[in-house]
């Protein structure tokens, strides 16, 4: 599929994004690098709730995979007790919106995770 200024290849099965290319012809950038597992994932929805960091956006907003974020979203850092159990995550960011947890790409904002609360 085509968003904005790049071609994304989704993997049908699981609907993730596993690739980036944008139109300019720039390198390409795996998104979806990181897969957590269920215990990884409850790991990570807990640890960003019992650090005080899930006070979520004022946007209304349908948080989605694959979905790219607008710029006025603040993007915040993985929390580092989670980071030193899965280190391949610090690359990444999250957000929070309604009862969500959304995880992201930083450099394309794009969302490719998301979790219930």
């Amino acid at each position: 599929m085509v968003v904005r200024d790049e071609i994304e290849i989704v993997e049908p099965r699981t609907k993730k994004v596993v690739e980036v290319i944008h139109r300019s012809g720039g390198a390409s950038h795996k998104s979806a690098a990181i897969q957590l597992n269920t215990q990884q994932r409850n790991k990570f929805k807990q640890t960003v709730e019992t650090t005080g960091s899930t006070q979520t956006t004022t946007t209304r907003l349908d948080l989605r995979q694959g979905m790219t974020l607008p710029d006025e979203i603040e993007l915040r850092e993985v929390p580092d007790t989670f980071v030193s159990e899965v280190p391949e995550i610090r690359e990444y960011r999250y957000v929070v919106i309604g009862n969500e947890i959304g995880l992201v790409e930083p450099e394309t904002r794009q969302v490719i995770e998301v979790f219930q609360e």
